[in-house]
């Protein structure tokens, strides 16, 4: 009996050996990064990345070039959405990781094999086919086939006013000024990067006793509105809102209440992108005013320094709860609630791996948010002054200096900060006419002070930031591009439009 016993204990510690030895395998076998959840093939560019990064490494670089050409560092997450080059055929994705010390890992790729659709069959309406319009502001609804990577929109045949747009079933668009036969050009581009055009038609009909669209209208009474190009009067609910895109009031058109009373009214103007830090009552949570109504939570009062200095506290104005209505906060993770239940951009796994708290963003409060220690600085988010100095952590980042050594700081850790969007600043160091524009979260592009003055741009807020930021930039934007930023703007779904 004892040795049938013994016998079967024995089985049983091998037979765990085993689960065990196949686990040590199978973890040491993960690829760092899969595509599509293994799919080999596809027929849109763009993917779905898997990434797993080896113990310790947290910044990463992703590139459809081996050489990863123009790519920074970026923080290191679980999924990505990715695109692949233009054109049919084998696609290879490269990726590599960094850790604290400044160690890069070899280099891994995944292979996906691109097919664009054989035959084009997209097309598109205007207001759902009607054939005429009493508003500039109209609805294209578009029946794309797969493949179609990119819509241009003109309201030329030469496409010198166009602008593009990631494929949406519908988009919103602007016609010119003034009766008659309006006709809107569109450019499919696939995947193969070949384009087809399209147009169609429709009559439009100015209203009587006309007023220009993107007026600043004012009646008998003392509220202010913008006359949006979807025909409605959005109202400026406080002097803030209207100076953060107007500095006096010269451009005022004066009506009648009655004149006034012929239009409806829309959602309310927001303030403009890059002026004003907004917090509401009954909460310490301090946000930037992104384009569109869009508002992203500072992380701490660090980030607050590092983007706008030492005077960052004088831009803050507190909103009413009735206007928190008209604004959406934006995430500032990429996890689900079970992933990370602070919400604070680092995933559960992680706060256990440091011994981090879940459930609080700061949890050694030495204002540095925890995603700062682990991903910008390195340090430690259990101690307040991680390099045992006797200065805290955020006290030496504010005096210019390391929180993990004695080095003095001039550029910020690649890939650890990015600025707001819409955000006007002037690199460190740099001439005082060098000025800046954050357009989108990955790129900022130099702007000349006579484009600032002809959009309205209010200098006064320009950010003076107290450490140099590593970005990819571009040269210049089109006054397509900054007339969207630069005026009263809303989403259309995940589409940035005049108001």
């Amino acid at each position: 009996m004892r040795k049938n016993q013994t016998f079967v204990w024995v089985l049983a510690l091998f037979a765990f050996s085993l689960f065990l030895l196949a686990g040590s395998v199978w973890a040491a076998t993960i690829a760092p990064l899969s595509v599509n959840d293994g799919h080999t093939r596809t027929s849109i560019r763009r993917v779905t990345l898997k990434i797993h990064a080896p113990k310790d490494f947290r910044l990463m670089k992703i590139s459809n070039d081996e050489k990863f050409t123009d790519r920074s560092w970026e923080k290191v997450v679980q999924q990505k959405t990715w695109f692949l080059d233009y054109g049919s055929g084998s696609k290879k994705i490269y990726i590599k990781f960094r850790d604290s010390r400044g160690k890069e890992s070899s280099v891994s790729h995944v292979n996906i094999y691109l097919t664009p659709p054989a035959t084009f069959k997209s097309d598109f309406e205007i207001n759902d086919g009607d054939e005429t319009a009493n508003t500039r502001s109209v609805e294209l609804h578009f029946k794309l086939s797969s493949g179609i990577e990119k819509i241009q929109i003109s309201n030329n045949s030469n496409f010198s006013d166009a602008e593009s747009f990631t494929p949406e079933e519908n988009l919103n668009w602007t016609l010119t000024s003034g009766t008659g036969k309006k006709t809107v050009f569109v450019k499919f581009i696939d995947v193969s990067n070949k384009i087809h055009t399209l147009s169609h038609s429709i009559d439009y009909t100015e209203p009587a006793r006309y007023i220009p669209e993107e007026s600043v209208i004012k009646g008998q009474s003392e509220t202010l509105y913008y006359l949006g190009l979807d025909g409605k009067m959005h109202p400026f609910l406080d002097l803030a809102t209207y100076h953060s895109w107007y500095k006096d009031f010269s451009k005022i058109v004066y009506v009648s209440d009655a004149k006034i009373q012929e239009y409806s009214i829309g959602s309310a103007v927001c303030l403009r992108a890059g002026t004003w830090l907004v917090k509401f009552s009954h909460s310490p949570r301090v946000y930037a005013v992104e384009p569109g109504c869009r508002l992203r939570p500072l992380r701490s009062e660090t980030e607050a320094f590092i983007f706008y200095g030492d005077t960052w506290q004088r831009r803050i104005i507190e909103l009413s709860d009735i206007q928190r209505n008209f604004y959406r906060v934006s995430d500032i993770t990429p996890y689900e609630d079970s992933e990370d239940r602070d919400q604070d951009g680092v995933p559960t796994d992680m706060e256990d791996f440091y011994s981090s708290s879940d459930n609080r963003a700061d949890t050694d409060r030495d204002g540095v948010s925890d995603y700062e220690e682990i991903y910008a600085w390195f340090s430690d988010p259990l101690k307040k002054d991680t390099n045992s100095n006797g200065v805290s952590d955020s006290q030496e980042v504010r005096k210019g200096l390391s929180p993990v050594s004695s080095q003095i700081l001039t550029t910020l850790p690649e890939g650890s900060y990015t600025l707001p969007v819409g955000t006007l600043f002037q690199a460190r160091g740099a001439n005082k006419s060098s000025w800046y524009y954050q357009y989108a979260p990955d790129y900022a592009g130099s702007i000349s002070e006579s484009t600032f003055k002809s959009y309205n741009a209010p200098t006064t807020f320009i950010s003076r930031t107290p450490f140099a930021f590593v970005l990819p930039r571009r040269s210049s934007f089109s006054s397509t591009d900054l007339k969207i930023h630069f005026t009263p703007n809303m989403y259309h779904g995940s589409v940035l439009r005049p108001l």
